[in-house]
């Protein structure tokens, strides 16, 4: 079948489709009524008539138009984002590592020269102990994953310039240190000094192959593999 007679068949049937709305009762009816119209109203009903056609015959193209609009932004969204993680993925490659928070002990140890060398006496050290960080409130801005190891000193007696000579050395005290909180009361005995208790905690990032090792079973061997399930002998 060659374009021409498909042409031929398609005009065919629209003179049919044609033929038959002619025939209908509603168009003898809009036909008459618009006999009965005058000249100027007759000409504003024809460029109605027109401009719904060319509505119709250009909406599909907008409408392809449109869509195509939004496919393309959608597109450049998609490449920002991608963008925006591979360079998220290049600085975290290029990231130092972490370095790890140092132990306990030596922690306290610091602690008790900063106390030394800031002069305070013993009657003023109350303790230096480990802080218990397991009961702490469950936060989003720390992952399960990070460990806390935690110091609280309870001094004695300061004075204002001690308090804040001592909490400088304790926000400063190493890598990955930090002091988290500082409570400050009045002395009981002598309203001009101050009982503060210092919490420094040190926070260091969990391997996760140690966890995973732990978690598979060690020290067994694999066993046998089963026997094969019963079949008919071999000729």
């Amino acid at each position: 079948m060659n374009f021409d007679s498909l042409k031929e068949q398609i005009l065919d049937r629209l003179r049919t489709i044609w033929g038959q709305i002619r025939e209908s009762s509603l168009y003898i009816t809009l036909a008459a009524k618009y006999e009965e119209l005058t000249p100027t109203a007759q000409r504003l009903v024809n460029a109605g008539a027109i401009l719904v056609a060319l509505l119709i015959v250009f909406s599909v193209p907008l409408s392809y138009l449109s869509s195509s609009s939004d496919n393309v932004s959608l597109f450049e969204e998609y490449r920002d984002t991608l963008r925006e993680l591979l360079q998220v993925q290049r600085e975290i490659a290029q990231a130092p590592e972490i370095p790890l928070a140092p132990p306990t002990e030596q922690v306290k140890g610091r602690i008790q020269q900063i106390l030394t060398e800031a002069g305070l006496g013993p009657e003023q050290i109350r303790e230096v102990r480990d802080a218990d960080t397991s009961g702490d409130p469950a936060t989003s801005t720390i992952p399960q994953s990070v460990r806390q190891n935690g110091v609280i000193a309870t001094l004695l007696k300061l004075n204002l310039k001690q308090v804040l000579d001592i909490g400088y050395q304790m926000q400063n005290i190493g890598p990955n240190l930090y002091l988290t909180s500082m409570d400050m009361t009045a002395n009981r005995e002598d309203a001009h000094y101050y009982d503060v208790i210092y919490r420094v905690v040190g926070f260091s990032v969990e391997d996760a192959a140690p966890a995973a090792a732990e978690a598979a079973p060690s020290g067994k061997k694999p066993g046998p593999p089963p026997p094969p399930p019963p079949g008919k002998d071999s000729q």
